[in-house]
């Protein structure tokens, strides 16, 4: 997983961005994020209580999805582009697995995994198609790996609150995590 600050800004009118890696050592995109593959993203304001407002696949650099989601035509344009914003983005590697179907699977269950989480859908999620990503043995795959993104954010959340003396929010990721995750774990093993 990296971690990045999106920062989104808007001159005349059009909409520009610039990325930071997390550890604020780079102003760009790093290792398989700049590189074609595939990849889940996860964007939400940078603020300890924002929700997750967009959650994405591609198979382009995270620097070619961009510049058409955001610098792109009007009606192309991410609908979470509005204002001057800095976001936090979480980008996953999966470039084993390809795109196309294994790749939405995976999307579609990590929106809804934030949806039990937040107990309501991205804010700016604007479609869900969900697509089986099933193994030989005919074993469904995509909700524990959402399921393990999801415990991610909310470990990086946790430690940032932790890191900023926030301990009270931090048990409180925690907390919705776990409840989240129980919750999750039976929808996938009904009883």
């Amino acid at each position: 997983m990296e971690i990045y600050k999106l920062k989104i800004s808007f001159v005349d009118s059009r909409p520009t961005y610039a990325v930071t890696s997390d550890d604020g050592t780079t102003d760009q995109f790093l290792d398989f994020s700049n590189k074609p593959g595939a990849k889940i993203y996860l964007l939400m304001p940078d603020a300890l209580d924002a929700t997750v407002c967009y959650v994405g696949e591609t198979t382009q650099s995270m620097q070619d999805r961009f510049r058409d989601g955001i610098r792109g035509e009007e009606k192309k344009r991410y609908k979470w582009i509005a204002e001057d914003k800095t976001y936090r983005l979480f980008v996953w590697n999966f470039e084993g697995i390809g795109g196309g179907s294994p790749l939405k699977s995976i999307e579609a269950e990590l929106v809804f995994c934030v949806r039990v989480a937040q107990r309501a859908w991205p804010k700016n999620q604007t479609g869900i198609n969900f697509h089986h990503l099933v193994d030989e043995h005919g074993r469904q795959h995509s909700p524990f790996i959402a399921m393990n993104l999801l415990s991610q954010t909310y470990a990086d959340l946790e430690n940032r609150a932790n890191v900023l003396g926030r301990a009270e929010m931090a048990d409180a990721y925690k907390n919705e995590a776990e409840v989240a995750i129980g919750l999750l774990k039976k929808l996938v093993f009904p009883a």
